[in-house]
C-alpha cells in the first residue's frame, strides 16, 4: 500500500491510500523483514499513528 497526502487548501491534506496487487509468497517472504521495519518506522515517527489509521484508541496499536 503507498499513501498519497494531496493539499486541499483547507489546512489539511486528503489522505489517498492506493492498494497495490499482493505480492507472490516467496516474494513477500524476500521483502517481509523490510516490511516489519517500514512499518517500525511509521508507528515511530507518527505517535498519533492511531488517528492517521482513523482509530480512535490508536495507542492500542503501538502495543
Amino acid at each position: 500500500m503507498t499513501i498519497e497526502h494531496k493539499p486541499i487548501g483547507r489546512g489539511k491534506d486528503k489522505i489517498i491510500y492506493v492498494v497495490h496487487d499482493p505480492l507472490e509468497r516467496e516474494k513477500f517472504r524476500e521483502r517481509e523483514a523490510d516490511i516489519r521495519w517500514k512499518l517500525a518506522e511509521v508507528a515511530r515517527k507518527y505517535e498519533n499513528i492511531g488517528k492517521l489509521l482513523g482509530k480512535e484508541k490508536g495507542i492500542k496499536l503501538l502495543a
